[in-house]
């Protein structure tokens, strides 16, 4: 027996050197990927297949640039204009040129492209359709690793040289000890830091992942320390203490990072790429909705299958996309503008969602203005979805009508009225419709949930910010403990803003509603026609069913063509009618419910008849 271990004593330095340069030909082979696939990238020419290209608008055109992990490209973004290398050839001569604005690629043409996120806007040199010319597309990307393999590369490698570090200090002399533990203690920072770094900057999965090896990392740097402060090393602390707390947070991170993904998935598990490669809701939504379908018949309201798709997909959301942050954005003519739950919000100088001027005043035409606030301007849904443009096409192929929507964000019935008396001479429209909203009781500047911040997590505003743009499970938190403080009652919701002092609010709402129907009537037009607009849960809560009734009331008396919406209430006051659980404005539907309300009463006006078309 003492002869074999002697043998197997002797064999091992041969065993170890051969161990050493396996390491350090794997870590240069890493040092050589990593430096070459991060911050070099690899030049690769793809050709443009005709059958991927799709329309934009104007001259622009875009190309999907599908890459999956582990390999990416660096795209131009808001904080960096200028990031993308990619370069764009027709017949083999270079378009250009690049990091364009998308709407100068739309107006302008001539070549002019830019690779933003995933897709290649570009413009052909002649500003022909690039599906159908004679001309062949090809673009150079370079390609990346993805950073989150660099990050695991780079920290695989740090590990190996720990591990070496750990396994050779045993045969050090007392010596040199020092130096080599100051060296594993340096090692080990670098990977803490790194991997602080790390939790900075990913996204998701990659965040929880980091933020554990982070911990983990701190947990050994703080033992390397002590050990080093140590003349004799007590091995037996080490299993104990800094293994059990390794494990507990390896088991915290793990638990983080598969609720994480989980999350993830359910997001994307009703999502199927359509023809154009573009992820939308599969049609397995809509089906499950076929109870909404059903009353929908009922009523006569007919809404797209895909339509219906997107708003069950919405709302099955546990946690909100990324991509549907709130950003700002920059389209020509227009004062402002944002994205907001991927849709775009254009705002003029007076806040409505256009982005020139209202066209002229023509006799052959019945011109209806739409007045009201941001549910009649259409948060969180695209402007064809909104309720005054499904009226433009219902109506339009039986009648020379047009529908002009003034509805703006934040406004009273105050502020109605005074938008009336400022576009009702511009615009001479035949008639006015009001879209009521609740809030519309609160006077003018008075701003709504004023008890929103009450007990909120005493951080800095742009952290948690921060933190909730980067990972589900932390919006998932905050979206439940502002639940929680609501059904609690330490902060108050929407309707609790109305009713704290509803007596006094309804006076004037009452003398707004009929000062501005007065005023529409002075200037020779038909009493106003009114509806209550309403998207919430009767069943889960009766007070906006009460409010309504009394503004219905209010607006009678004030002389308007009120439409009852008791019809509504019996048929959808169980339904969910928000645009998602983030966004509490009237969805797609809602809006098709409110248009077929209107048509039905101004399809048999009489002073329609006139311009029904021949």
């Amino acid at each position: 027996m003492e002869r074999k271990l002697s043998m197997i004593h002797t064999a091992r330095p041969g065993v170890v050197t051969h161990n050493n340069r396996m390491s350090l030909s794997l870590l240069l082979l890493l040092a050589m990927l990593l430096g070459f696939g991060t911050f070099a990238g690899v030049p690769v020419l793809w050709q443009l297949e005709k059958t991927d290209i799709r329309h934009d608008d104007g001259h622009a055109y875009a190309w999907p640039v599908a890459l999956s992990w582990p390999l990416a490209t660096r795209p131009d973004a808001v904080g960096a204009p200028n990031e993308a290398f990619t370069e764009l050839f027709e017949d083999g001569k270079p378009l250009g040129p690049p990091h364009q604005m998308h709407a100068n690629i739309r107006k302008e043409g001539h070549g002019k492209f830019s690779h933003w996120r995933h897709e290649l806007y570009f413009s052909a040199s002649d500003d022909s359709d690039p599906r159908t010319n004679e001309h062949r597309y090809a673009v150079r990307l370079r390609l990346f690793l993805a950073p989150s393999l660099s990050l695991v590369l780079g920290l695989f490698g740090l590990l190996l040289l720990v591990k070496r570090l750990c396994r050779d200090r045993c045969r050090k002399t007392d010596g040199s000890r020092l130096v080599h533990d100051g060296i594993r203690f340096m090692l080990i920072l670098s990977i803490a830091l790194l991997c602080g770094w790390g939790t900075m900057k990913a996204h998701g999965v990659m965040l929880w992942v980091m933020l554990c090896s982070a911990v983990v990392a701190a947990i050994w740097m703080v033992y390397a320390l002590w050990e080093m402060t140590r003349e004799i090393p007590e091995r037996s602390s080490r299993g104990v203490r800094v293994g059990d707390l390794t494990l507990a947070a390896v088991s915290i991170g793990l638990t983080l990072t598969v609720t994480e993904a989980v999350l993830a998935w359910h997001e994307r598990a009703g999502m199927s790429p359509d023809e154009r490669g573009h992820d939308v809701p599969r049609q397995a939504h809509e089906t499950a909705n076929s109870h909404l379908r059903t009353l929908l018949n009922s009523f006569s309201v007919s809404v797209p299958s895909e339509v219906l798709a997107q708003v069950a997909w919405r709302q099955s959301l546990l946690t909100m996309p990324q991509e549907w942050e709130r950003r700002s954005a920059m389209v020509e003519g227009a004062v402002r503008a944002s994205q907001w739950h991927g849709i775009l919000h254009v705002y003029d100088a007076n806040g409505i969602r256009r982005t020139s001027d209202f066209d002229a005043k023509r006799s052959n035409t019945f011109r209806v203005m739409v007045v009201g606030d941001s549910l009649t301007y259409g948060d969180g849904i695209e402007e064809r979805f909104t309720y005054p443009a499904v009226l433009q096409r219902l109506m339009e192929k039986e009648y020379a009508i047009e529908f002009l929507n003034l509805g703006s964000d934040g406004m009273q019935s105050e502020d109605i009225k005074k938008r009336i008396y400022e576009f009702v001479p511009r615009l001479r429209p035949d008639l006015v419709i009001y879209g009521v909203c609740h809030n519309d009781f609160l006077p003018s500047g008075v701003g709504q949930y004023a008890m929103t911040n009450n007990f909120s997590i005493p951080l800095p505003e742009w952290l948690k910010q921060d933190l909730m743009t980067r990972s589900r499970i932390l919006r998932l938190t905050s979206d439940g403990y502002s639940a929680f403080l609501l059904r609690v009652g330490l902060r108050a919701d929407f309707y609790e803003d109305i009713l704290k002092d509803f007596g006094n609010y309804q006076g004037r709402f009452a003398q707004d509603v009929a000062a501005m129907n007065a005023y529409v009537l002075s200037q020779g037009l038909p009493p106003m026609v009114a509806i209550v607009l309403d998207q919430k849960y009767r069943a889960v809560d009766p007070r906006p069913y009460e409010i309504t009734k009394i503004a219905e009331r209010h607006l009678a008396r004030a002389g308007m063509d009120v439409i009852d919406t008791e019809p509504y209430y019996r048929s959808f006051s169980e339904q969910n009618l928000t645009v998602s659980r983030w966004e509490g404005h009237p969805n797609e539907v809602a809006n098709a419910i409110w248009a077929r309300m209107i048509e039905m009463r101004v399809r048999n006006r009489s002073d329609l008849q006139p311009f029904a078309r021949q």
